[in-house]
């Protein structure tokens, strides 16, 4: 398979290939200091630190599903919401903030967060083949489903959105997870969104985290289409 059908699918396997051929605890190691990986996230709020224990992975194997997200390793939403954005900001990976910035009631801009880029870790032509792979994720990989419908949508059909999923089954939380980080528009990202959903080992697994980042989409780019329309 290609990297990007692998990228699309999920391909795990094919992940764990590309790590034991290509990686070696040296490149891991310095990839996930670059994306900030037991690093504390600037950040009004406390946010838990995402870990990878590298020195737990000692065998090709214990690599490989390191590699792939499978054992080892720790990731909150926020941080991989930053992650996302670096993918649409050209490697660029800004300092979060909980409020953009507050206006008065005369639109007299009171408080404004400053943008402000605290790593790069990755390039920009890195990035923009991340982004043409997450695209292929929506259009005909692992989020297709439940990205189907927006060719129907009024708001999002003429919207390219890509993304990357994941599906864990743990402890902690206990449950089957899914994730979805994704951006929209491709060509020039103006949001991503990061979500993560815990369906209980007993329960139906019905909803998963890219139906509810498909949500947050219609609802970003909807508001933004009546803030348009008020304005005019």
């Amino acid at each position: 398979t290609t990297l990007e059908k692998a990228f699309a699918a999920s391909d795990n396997e094919a992940f764990g290939e590309i790590a034991l051929h290509y990686l070696n605890m040296g490149t891991l190691i310095k990839y996930a200091t670059r994306f900030q990986f037991d690093h504390q996230i600037p950040f009004e709020l406390p946010v838990q630190v995402s870990r990878m224990k590298i020195k737990e992975a000692k065998s090709k194997a214990a690599l490989a599903r390191l590699a792939a997200g499978f054992e080892n390793v720790g990731l909150s939403p926020l941080h991989a919401a930053l992650i996302g954005s670096a993918i649409a900001n050209d490697g660029k990976m800004v300092a979060p903030c909980l409020v953009d910035h507050v206006l008065s009631p005369s639109g007299q801009k009171l408080f404004e967060c400053p943008s402000r880029v605290f790593a790069k870790p990755i390039s920009s032509s890195t990035a923009a083949q991340l982004r043409q792979m997450m695209g292929r994720t929506v259009k005909s990989g692992t989020a297709r489903r439940a990205f189907w419908s927006t060719r129907r949508d009024p708001i999002l059909r003429s919207i390219t959105m890509g993304g990357k999923t994941g599906s864990l089954t743990g402890k902690n939380p206990t449950g089957k997870v899914t994730w979805f980080v994704g951006m929209a528009p491709l060509d020039d990202p103006e949001v991503v969104i990061s979500a993560v959903g815990v369906n209980h080992m007993t329960k139906p697994w019905t909803v998963r985290a890219s139906n509810v980042a498909k949500e947050g989409f219609q609802a970003y780019f909807k508001s933004k289409q009546h803030s348009q329309l008020a304005k005019k």
